[in-house]
């Protein structure tokens, strides 16, 4: 298999969930994540359909989400997508043409024949400009850009735009006020890095997987049942693995905390016993239970940490904790300064997550670069690209198969 040098960034509805990714190339180190948008923009795009379509799965990047590509115009022109190799249906990829693209007879006769062959089209990056508004007739979803553009700017662009009912994507989201600005102005969707940060609403209560909890619970209930698969299923469900984090640090008297470094050694100290009684505790307490996507992003995180860190020497366990507990803003809507305190870790670990200090730190801080779009050097640590690349593209395909495998249980 190819090293995947695709990017994956979430496109969100305006309640954090999936709507679907825009895959982007990504180098060799040198640069971060790029569109295809200049004149080795062909072979940007072809980089990225070889990896996501052909080399490896597009449902171990995207699920069943659907996945954006940006495809600069000599490949439009040359309809070399409608008579390509891929396996999936047109319906699944959503092509983005750039900004830059000059709406002639040539362009829009090429438009014309992919939308005939079911590729949804979408303009990136538009401004109002001319030769931009001329592709509108063309597209379906307009994405906007916000650095550099005010409210006022904003709703000039987006005034006609709602009117003729196209779907409005604001890209660069990176604040909770632009998400608000944004929602006021129309824009149904939204990509950027506001994913990996929390949106502070009320404070959600914590709520595991109902698929998983009840999965676990056989498995605790089979005197035969294995170690290793009550692992498997607490560490796919982090709010379950915060919550024993949490249970396990006051000891089996309920007594002074002990620090905790990884869930493995929380499940240790726990016991069957105590660990049923949890789970039947958070079944009954259960009220729907955590998006999926978002644990397929805190899966994923977890289950890279734990590869770069198994390949590189250090401890495998502490690192699948860290990157699990890193995404409990993303699933709490709660800074992760708050979720922490009631949870006792050891000291590295804290550091780890709160300052990104020491190896773990550095680990943690380059695997969520690299979840959104970044090109993290971990050098430092003994890593090439390719081996980051593989083991997110890996982790990523871990995710999805465990969380399937546990819906099918109910």
């Amino acid at each position: 298999m190819r090293v995947c040098n695709v990017a994956i960034q979430p496109i969100m509805w305006a309640d954090l969930t999936i709507s679907g990714y825009e895959l982007l190339f990504r180098g060799d180190g040198r640069g971060s994540a790029a569109a295809p948008a200049d004149r080795d923009g062909a072979a940007m795009t072809s980089n990225v359909i070889l990896s996501a379509l052909i080399d490896n799965d597009l449902n171990d990047l995207v699920g069943d989400a659907a996945a954006f590509v940006n495809v600069p115009r000599s490949m439009l022109v040359d309809r070399l997508l409608i008579v390509g190799p891929a396996a999936y249906p047109p319906g699944r990829i959503h092509l983005e043409i750039p900004e830059t693209c000059v709406p002639d007879a040539e362009l829009v006769e090429a438009l014309a024949e992919h939308a005939r062959a079911g590729f949804p089209l979408a303009l990136d990056d538009y401004t109002g400009l001319p030769h931009q508004q001329r592709l509108l007739p063309y597209v379906q979803t307009v994405k906007v850009d916000l650095p550099g553009l005010t409210p006022t700017q904003l709703e000039e662009i987006l005034q006609p735009l709602r009117a003729s009912g196209h779907q409005l994507v604001a890209e660069k989201v990176e604040t909770v006020e632009q998400l608000e600005t944004c929602k006021a102005l129309g824009f149904q969707l939204f990509q950027g890095y506001l994913l990996s940060r929390p949106v502070v609403h009320d404070q959600q209560a914590l709520a595991p997987s109902r698929a998983m909890c009840l999965r676990l619970l056989s498995t605790l209930a089979d005197p035969s049942g294995e170690t290793s698969e009550v692992r498997r299923y607490v560490e796919s469900d982090p709010v379950l693995s915060l919550r024993l984090l949490r249970a396990a640090s006051l000891g089996a008297a309920g007594g002074s905390r002990r620090a905790m470094k990884s869930v493995n050694e929380a499940i240790v100290m726990l016991g069957v016993r105590r660990l049923t009684a949890l789970v039947v505790l958070s079944l009954l307490a259960d009220e729907g239970g955590t998006p999926r996507e978002q644990l397929v992003i805190a899966m994923t995180r977890a289950r890279m940490c734990e590869l770069l860190a198994r390949s590189g020497g250090m401890d495998a366990d502490r690192s699948h904790t860290i990157g699990l507990l890193s995404a409990m803003d993303l699933l709490l809507n709660r800074p992760l300064v708050e979720v922490l305190p009631a949870t006792s870790l050891d000291d590295d670990v804290r550091a780890a997550l709160l300052h990104r200090t020491g190896p773990l730190g550095t680990l943690l801080d380059a695997v969520v670069d690299y979840e959104t779009g970044g090109t993290p050097d971990l050098s430092c640590l003994g890593y090439s690209d390719g081996q980051v690349g593989q083991a997110h593209l890996t982790a990523l395909a871990h995710a999805r198969a465990t969380l399937a495998s546990l819906l099918e249980a109910v």
